[in-house]
């Protein structure tokens, strides 16, 4: 059988990293829970001391920004579904995962601070503090080159540089636990900080130096991007040198939350809104596609002679299959169906622009390869796309049962007789729109009254379960003959049920459309 669509290969990869996302966002708020019941644990509520009031204070502070930081990533996470190919907001949700966990580690820090038989969690927590700033850092650095479009070799280079140097980074953090150079505990509880703990920062400064130049020099976004990414730059870093030489030591991570949330603002409510656009339009194209697809049944009410039935579920708000049935004269009734080689809009301009031509073509012949042959021509003159589309299409004559079928490259026919439901393999040539002056044979089928021929699209068989499992053509006709099925309304029915109970609601990539055409011969 002659194919050319291919299922997309990032599938699986696509869902792994929704569950990644979503697991991401339980794994915030499990943090959230932890380190309220671990705070409450630790501080002792009855004392009332300075002390005492300040760790609390602290500790809401973080537990503030933690809350909003799981609201921040839940919105990004609802703006990732509607754009599943925006990898920017990965890095994007990257970033607030790291944040947030800048306001655990700092709530654990904070709330074993000045207990001295605590010192392992204080410098623990004060380590892993560390290593989600230099995490962060490259994140930010990664969701800059994706959003603002930054692939030149220099930034190649660049990246390289930043990777390798995370080792040594994160390296130095986790030696200060066995050899305390940066910063020690001392015998009251508290961390001291060094005069070598400016080493903790130097990856920071490079990763935001780097940013920062290949935002403003090798950038060709939107303004308003790279005002939002220096945002990002300039708001921690203010605050880290304000508070550090006031204080000696700062923890940037509320200045890290108001800079991602000004981010999100200026960017991802621009997208959303660009998104929800969008959305519009496409149910605007779904209405006009509906609306182009004969779906009124029973449809010939004046032809006792036979009956059809079809349906048609696009896999997006937009698909490429198509059916059509229509009168060429009073006793030849055509019926096709047929799939384009892509989905969604694209699919739905170029399936809009086949049905229209194989239509015109059938007013002018009577026979189906002369049709097809004709059809293809027209396609592939003005297919500039490269596209194309595989179409069964018969002829019925109703006076005498006889149906003329040719098939480019589209799926066998079912046929049913007294026997039952049985595949009829015909022969198959090339799909409309690849080749010029392509030559189409015919066969022809005599139906016998209660004949009925099942013409379906790819979807159908390739519907698959949970275990990736396909449906089959095997199966399909397994089914359908284990029912007594009287009418093509029927026969359809069965099929949707028999695949809804085989996937068990497993999302499905690919449109699935099918038609049925039963004969009951001319009155004696």
């Amino acid at each position: 059988m002659f194919s050319m669509k291919t299922r997309n290969p990032s599938e699986n990869y696509q869902k792994f990293r929704r569950i990644v996302r979503v697991a991401g966002l339980f794994f915030l708020i499990a943090c959230c829970i932890v380190s309220l019941i671990s705070g409450y644990k630790v501080v002792d509520v009855s004392i009332v001391d300075e002390l005492t009031h300040n760790l609390l204070f602290k500790a809401g502070i973080n537990m503030f920004g933690l809350i909003i930081a799981i609201v921040l990533y839940y919105s990004c996470l609802k703006v990732s579904y509607k754009d599943e190919n925006n990898n920017s907001i990965t890095s994007f949700l990257l970033m607030i995962f790291y944040n947030g966990m800048l306001f655990v580690t700092g709530s654990i820090f904070i709330s074993a601070e000045a207990h001295p038989n605590l010192s392992g969690i204080i410098l623990g927590s004060a380590t892993c503090y560390n290593i989600f700033e230099v995490g962060l850092c490259y994140c930010f650095w990664s969701y800059v080159c994706k959003r603002l479009d930054i692939y030149s070799k220099a930034a190649m280079v660049a990246d390289k540089i930043l990777k390798v140097l995370l080792i040594p980074a994160i390296l130095v953090i986790l030696v200060n636990l066995f050899v305390p150079f940066l910063a020690y505990i001392d015998g009251n509880g508290m961390l001291v900080t060094t005069q070598y703990f400016f080493i903790c920062d130097l990856y920071l400064l490079i990763a935001m130096v780097t940013s920062a130049v290949f935002v403003w020099f090798s950038s060709r976004a939107p303004f308003r991007h790279k005002i939002a990414a220096t945002i990002f730059i300039a708001v921690p870093t203010a605050y880290y040198f304000i508070t550090a030489s006031i204080t000696g030591y700062a923890s940037p991570d509320a200045a890290i939350l108001i800079a991602l949330l000004i981010m999100f603002n200026i960017i991802f409510i621009e997208q959303f809104d660009a998104l929800s656009k969008k959305k519009t339009e496409l149910t605007t194209a779904t209405k006009i596609q509906a609306a182009m697809i004969l779906s009124n049944f029973p449809y010939f009410t004046d032809y006792p002679q036979f009956d059809l039935y079809a349906s048609m579920t696009p896999a997006r708000e937009v698909g490429g299959d198509f059916y059509d049935f229509f009168l060429t004269d009073e006793d030849h009734l055509c019926v096709l169906i047929a799939d384009v080689s892509d989905k969604g809009v694209p699919a739905a301009l170029f399936m809009a622009s086949s049905k229209s031509i194989i239509s015109a073509c059938a007013t002018e012949s009577s026979s189906p390869a002369e049709i097809l042959k004709k059809a293809n021509n027209e396609i592939v003159r003005d297919n500039a796309q490269k596209m194309f589309v595989t179409v069964w299409l018969g002829i019925l004559e109703i006076s005498t049962g006889k149906l003329r079928c040719a098939n480019a490259g589209h799926e066998c026919p079912i046929y049913k007789s007294s026997d039952g439901f049985k595949l009829y393999k015909d022969k198959h040539f090339l799909a409309l729109g690849i080749k010029a002056d392509n030559v189409y044979h015919e066969y022809e089928i005599d139906m016998q009254k209660g004949d009925m021929v099942f013409v379906y699209t790819d979807g159908v068989e390739d519907a698959k379960n949970y275990e990736n499992e396909r449906y089959t053509a095997e199966r399909l006709i397994a089914d359908l003959n284990k029912e007594t099925v009287k009418d093509p309304r029927q026969v359809i029915d069965v099929v949707k049920k028999s695949i809804d109970a085989f996937t068990m609601g497993n999302e499905q990539f690919d449109d699935t459309t099918m038609l049925c055409l039963q004969y009951y011969g001319c009155k004696e």
